[in-house]
């Protein structure tokens, strides 16, 4: 996905929707595709969420800071290995 504001998981999953998945993909592959992407939104969301509550310390944000970037590199190189 491009970097921009993100309206909403619905409009990101018709994106992805469009850019990735073959237009011919059966039904049971859209539901199981839509049920993964909403499953990575959802994780997503929850290592934001308990970022947030990280405390107040600089030390504690900094470490906060550190495993969102982590999770990410994993996304990343997940995507290096094409999706293995």
């Amino acid at each position: 996905m491009a970097e921009h504001a993100i309206e909403s998981i619905e409009a990101e999953w018709r994106c992805y929707r469009e850019m990735v998945i073959p237009p011919a993909a059966s039904d049971a592959q859209l539901v199981e595709m839509r049920r993964a992407f909403y499953a990575g939104a959802m994780i997503a969301f929850q290592a934001m969420v308990q970022c947030s509550r990280c405390g107040d310390t600089e030390r504690e944000k900094e470490a906060a800071a550190h495993h969102l970037l982590t999770l990410k590199e994993q996304v990343e190189a997940f995507g290096r290995r094409g999706g293995q």
